[in-house]
């Protein structure tokens, strides 16, 4: 990362709780649907409705008034949810409060217009704008790997303005528990587009609470570590300190991706599986007091009780390039997914401190992580979303796929070649370049699980 790249330096703060008054003084008089205002809190509504009427002493109706939501959370203020002190306390927090409850009572009122979002392209842009682009219950399964918190700095990075009032890059919140509440609103903005049968596959990595340099890739740590490049923390564009945090101290796991699951049940969704998938490729790691990670997570979460799952499907399929059964795994699938072969790449590779663009012919087992020969900096294995699609959707249907952060591209590859409609939205010009580069690339291979839909237009795959 060169001195003229994006600097981002964050400072975990957790701020001291606002008190009751602060909290409910002040506020419009609005109404507010309670499934909503339930999902808004993080409780069931039926327990909203209780505190209501047990706790406050009021009336609990299908629809409970701003005030009463401000009271419910004053009271109850349960963690991770949507709502934060905020959302009441701040003028831009109370703004966006209203905005993100007009949005989720009218969906409807979105901007779609098909000739210039449609299925089978890239979208420029952020997925906060997209996804109000899509008609409601249109998109069977959501399939992506978002930002990890403060892991990654983006050459192209964005701000996206929250309902909490602040303006940041997903990924580059403050604290933990900033990033699990965008990720929640993020989720929730998403659910009116989601069919009752929809599932989203969200793959998203565990943090250390440690005072580290934010690189762009891995290929730069990488780099770092054979170089011996020595840089003062002052001199660095980009870091992330450990001291601030309420209680998480130095060399802390953070435990993100199930406090994102706790959350999402809290917003009414259905945490239907927690599912670890073993890294072939893994970053180098100069630490010797602990295990060096050498796997992801992956939340299979629901919008209803009963929702297309088709584990047979999954059995009966035979091409590992797209995540069919491996030789190391059981015939009923588990929580444990070990993907037998990923794509072959010409990588470049770190030698004695030079980057050579030489083959990689080592044994899967013996090489490093995945560089990005897309130039991306978290790519997943095409393995993965496969899988996904192929337990979630069925090929040549009105079963849409949707990628919020497309990246390098894997899942419109893998979307592609299972015969499945997708939309994908990327922020970054450049990626959207790697991306449709690639698709041309490798969509022209001889599988035989590969059929276009590239002429098709979206209405074909909504009901």
């Amino acid at each position: 990362m060169t001195d003229d790249e994006i600097q981002r330096e964050i400072k975990p703060h957790s701020p001291i709780p606002a008190s009751r008054e602060e909290i409910i003084s002040d506020l419009p008089d609005r109404s507010v649907d309670s499934e909503i205002a339930a999902n808004l809190v993080g409780m069931r509504r039926a327990h909203l409705k209780k505190v209501i009427r047990e706790g406050l002493d009021e009336t609990a109706a299908s629809t409970i008034s701003l005030q009463q939501l401000a009271e419910v959370y004053a009271r109850m203020r349960p963690q991770p949810a949507v709502l934060c002190d905020s959302h009441f306390t701040t003028d831009d927090g109370l703004a966006g409060l209203t905005d993100l409850i007009d949005y989720l009572e009218n969906p409807n009122g979105n901007r779609w217009d098909e000739n210039k979002f449609g299925p089978n392209k890239v979208h420029q842009g952020s997925a906060v704008d997209h996804i109000e682009m899509f008609p409601e219950e249109s998109v069977q399964t959501v399939i992506t790997s978002p930002p990890y918190w403060g892991m990654r700095v983006y050459s192209e990075a964005f701000n996206v303005s929250w309902s909490d009032g602040t303006d940041i890059a997903f990924g580059g919140e403050s604290t933990p528990e900033e990033y699990i509440r965008h990720t929640l609103e993020f989720l929730l903005r998403m659910r009116p587009i989601l069919k009752e049968t929809g599932t989203i596959w969200w793959n998203v990595g565990d943090v250390y609470n440690t005072r580290t340099e934010i690189r762009e890739t891995s290929l730069e740590r990488m780099t770092a570590m054979a170089t011996n490049e020595e840089r003062t923390w002052a001199d660095l564009n980009a870091k992330r300190h450990s001291a601030g945090h309420e209680y998480l101290k130095d060399k802390d796991l953070t435990l993100i991706p199930y406090q994102i699951g706790k959350g999402l049940q809290r917003c009414g969704f259905y945490v239907r599986s927690v599912i670890v998938w073993r890294k072939q490729n893994v970053v180098p790691e100069t630490v010797g007091d602990r295990p060096t990670v050498g796997h992801e997570v992956i939340l299979l979460i629901s919008k209803s009780k009963r929702y297309k799952f088709n584990e047979s499907r999954w059995r009966d399929f035979r091409d590992k390039r797209l995540g069919a059964r491996s030789q190391f795994e059981n015939e009923n699938l588990r929580t444990v997914w070990d993907f037998e072969s990923q794509e072959s790449e010409e990588t470049s590779e770190v030698n004695n401190g030079e980057i050579t663009d030489e083959p990689d012919t080592r044994p899967i087992w013996e090489m490093p992580p995945a560089k990005g020969e897309y130039q991306h900096a978290a790519p997943f294995p095409v393995e993965l979303p496969g899988r996904c699609i192929m337990l979630s959707t069925e090929a040549k249907s009105s079963d849409l796929v949707y990628d919020p952060f497309l990246g390098s591209g894997t899942t419109a590859v893998a979307a592609t070649k299972t015969n499945r409609p997708w939309v994908g939205s990327e922020i970054s010009e450049e990626y959207k370049k790697i991306i449709e580069n690639r698709l041309d690339s490798q969509t022209d291979e001889d599988w035989d699980t590969y059929t276009s839909f590239e002429d098709q237009k979206l209405e074909d795959f909504t009901e």
